[in-house]
């Protein structure tokens, strides 16, 4: 549920959430807490935070003798590893992913870690085609949108057509409604150099997405970490929406919003 709060941008939401499961689960679903807080670190820009939670939580599972989760909290550090230039701890963290998927012989375990291994530094371009491959086509076939958009964006840009892989994750994060991830998705896509599909309605999602961050009570510093973009960018886009809105204050924000008037 964290997951899918912080994909549509609700982080208070998301936060409220974890603290109250804390404490209140135990054993093997606990490591899943943490996976949780590192990506809720993570979408604040805060990789040293993300990479602590998921160390607490695999020192966790080995003082337990417990394997469920783990898979989640190896593939999660190795993607915080290969972001901060840790090329040798995510090779050694997709070591460790590659025994859990032996002992599950879960197909998750093994998409886990083909999304990170295509990402390794280093490798020959006939290996990452390979790997690539089987790594779309395993997520197409476990037939879950988010996952299967979160895989492709993941890969896209070692893929011989990155628009094709983009624009299809682009329009499976719409169908499930992930604005935030649909953002991130739409700046790869501009990135690359490719035309965003609909200007009018991406920045109609923009500003939708803009005014759920603000309502989350997020300071413009804090929405510039989610989201990206420089100080100047975030204050300039809220005075955007502040005039298309018809509103004056952040209070009236978080009143459109509330009542969905702002999310339509």
């Amino acid at each position: 549920m964290a997951t899918v709060l912080l994909a549509r941008g609700h982080t208070r939401e998301a936060r409220h959430l974890l603290d109250d499961a804390c404490g209140q689960v135990t054993g093997p679903a606990d490591v899943l807490l943490d996976r949780a807080e590192a990506e809720l670190a993570r979408t604040f820009g805060d990789l040293f935070g993300a990479e602590q939670a998921l160390r607490r939580g695999l020192m966790a599972a080995e003082r337990g003798g417990y394997v469920y989760g783990t898979d989640e909290l190896w593939a999660a550090l190795a993607e915080v590893c290969l972001d901060t230039g840790q090329a040798s701890q995510a090779r050694e963290c997709l070591r460790w992913l590659e025994r859990v998927a032996r002992q599950t012989g879960g197909d998750r375990a093994r998409l886990l870690h083909l999304r990170a291994a295509v990402r390794l530094p280093g490798q020959d371009a006939a290996t990452v085609r390979s790997l690539l491959r089987e790594a779309v086509d395993l997520a197409r076939s476990r037939s879950q949108p988010f996952e299967t958009a979160v895989t492709l964006l993941s890969v896209a840009p070692s893929s011989d057509d990155p628009p094709a892989l983009f624009y299809e994750a682009y329009r499976l994060f719409g169908e499930v409604g992930a604005s935030l991830w649909r953002f991130r998705t739409r700046v790869a896509i501009r990135e690359s150099g490719n035309a965003v599909p609909g200007r009018k309605e991406a920045v109609a999602e923009n500003e939708r997405l803009l005014a759920v961050l603000v309502a989350e009570g997020l300071s413009n510093r804090q929405i510039s970490s989610v989201l990206g973009l420089s100080g100047d960018a975030v204050a300039n886009r809220l005075t955007r929406l502040f005039a298309h809105a018809g509103v004056r204050s952040r209070a009236e924000i978080v009143s459109g919003v509330r009542t969905g008037l702002l999310e339509q």
